[in-house]
């Protein structure tokens, strides 16, 4: 699977992860850029408050998928698919065990943490309103980035680029439609960017159901030294995310 001329595995898995993180990028920009004109500027504030919370998420999916990948990868390169599948179960049920915690303690608490990331009282109540849908819905979005991630590693790039690009391209016409025509102020904002991940999710789900690689589902073997050492080592990734929304945590505040 990994096996040919550098410049061959380069514009298969570096190219393709390229073109979907610039899709995710724009739609960053196209995401601020209607709130602006169409809510003015204390919805870009409030929209803003939640930026650091986003990064934190996208740094421990970027933990999870970055050392699983590198067991996964390791497996497969000596032809231990048992133990790669097994690895694939553990990331899935340590990110899914995190996510379900981010939802439950997030509402719970969304007042304090929207305090905590730097909303003030005149953008509390939207602030409040966008970061209730990110919390509701961040489990799909911790799963978009491990599934895309793990794709990539079950051989499948392109669908990785392809799943990472149309939940990008969804966000921002759901903008629009909820923004606009159906005029949904902030909430409707926020739908767009929860809603984006969900895309992603489920066109990357049938490559693993439906066992089109060396990845599947199975029944859960639990290794805690297995899922220690994926933290271990996708600690570097979750820094350098990390840092990027500490960053723009100290910004707002500020």
């Amino acid at each position: 699977m990994y096996e040919g001329k550098t410049r061959t595995l380069f514009s298969k898995y570096a190219i393709p992860q390229m073109i979907g993180l610039l899709f995710n990028s724009v739609y960053l920009i196209v995401d601020g850029v209607f709130i602006g004109n169409r809510l003015g500027r204390d919805a870009m504030a409030a929209a803003a408050v939640t930026v650091p919370f986003i990064e934190i998420l996208l740094s421990i999916a970027m933990a999870v998928a970055s050392g699983a990948g590198i067991m996964i990868s390791n497996c497969l390169g000596q032809k231990d698919k048992t133990k790669a599948v097994r690895i694939f179960n553990i990331a899935m049920w340590l990110l899914g065990a995190i996510g379900l915690l981010i939802v439950v303690l997030g509402n719970a608490f969304i007042h304090p943490l929207a305090r905590l990331l730097g909303s003030t009282p005149q953008i509390h109540n939207d602030a409040v309103e966008y970061l209730r849908y990110i919390v509701t819905f961040s489990p799909f979005l911790l799963f978009s980035f491990l599934l895309g991630g793990l794709a990539r590693n079950d051989g499948r790039p392109k669908l990785a680029m392809f799943a990472l690009a149309f939940g990008s391209v969804s966000n921002i016409v759901l903008d629009y439609v909820f923004m606009y025509p159906l005029n949904m102020g902030i909430g409707g904002a926020a739908l767009a960017t929860a809603l984006g991940p969900i895309f992603s999710v489920l066109i990357l789900l049938p490559h693993f159901i439906r066992r089109k690689g060396d990845l599947h589902f199975a029944k859960l073997q639990m290794h805690w030294r297995n899922a220690r050492h994926i933290f271990v080592l996708g600690f570097p990734s979750f820094i350098m995310e990390f840092t990027i929304g500490i960053i723009t945590f100290i910004y707002n505040f500020a």
